[in-house]
C-alpha cells in the first residue's frame, strides 16, 4: 500500500523514498504510539443507554523520561523487493540500499528480516518475477547455496551499513 504510492522514476531506476516519506513515518509512528499507550476506555468509550451520561475528562502526560518498552530497532522485510534490487546493477542498488540502511544519508533501519525462497510450484507458475525466490533446495537432498543472489547481496551491504538484527 505505502510502496506503491511512493515510487517514483528518477534516472531510469525505480525510487521508494521520495520526500514525503518522512512525513508519512512520523504519522504512523504518533498513530501507533497512541494505540499503543492510551486506554481502551479513553479510545472507545461506553455510554450508558440511561438519560444521564456522565462526562470524563483525561489528561494524558507524556514523559519521555519514562520507558515502557524497549525497541531493538526500526528495519524491514528483505522479502521480494531485495529479490530484485540485488541484481541491479551498480551503483543504483548500493544508492537505493544507502537510503533505507545508512545512518547518515537514509533511514538508518537495523533490521532486516530475511525471506527464505521456497521456491514456486514447477507445474503453475502463479508468482510474477520478483515474487519467484531461488530456494536452497531445487532438488530434494541436493543443496545450492549460491542461490538468492541478489537477496544475500542486499543483506551483505546491509550488514556492512549496522543492520544488526538478521
Amino acid at each position: 500500500m505505502v510502496c506503491r504510492e511512493m515510487r517514483t522514476s528518477m534516472n531510469g531506476i525505480s525510487r521508494m523514498f521520495p520526500k514525503r516519506f518522512s512525513l508519512r513515518c512520523v504519522a504512523i509512528a504518533a498513530f501507533a504510539t497512541i494505540m499503543i499507550t492510551a486506554s481502551p476506555e479513553s479510545l472507545f468509550p461506553v455510554h450508558a443507554d440511561s438519560a444521564e451520561t456522565e462526562v470524563v475528562t483525561r489528561m494524558t502526560i507524556v514523559d519521555p523520561g519514562q520507558r515502557y518498552q524497549v525497541f531493538d530497532g526500526w528495519g524491514t522485510s528483505l522479502c521480494w523487493f531485495a529479490n530484485v534490487v540485488g541484481r541491479w546493477p551498480e551503483p543504483d542498488r548500493s544508492e537505493i540500499i544507502g537510503k533505507i540502511f545508512d545512518p547518515k544519508i537514509g533511514l538508518g533501519l537495523n533490521v532486516a528480516r530475511y525471506n527464505i525462497g521456497g521456491g514456486e510450484n514447477p507445474e503453475v507458475h502463479a508468482m510474477g518475477h520478483r515474487e519467484r525466490m531461488d530456494g536452497y533446495e531445487p532438488v530434494l537432498g541436493t543443496w545450492d547455496w549460491s542461490a538468492d543472489a541478489g537477496q544475500r547481496w542486499v543483506l551483505a551491504a546491509a550488514m556492512k551499513l549496522g543492520v544488526n538484527h538478521v
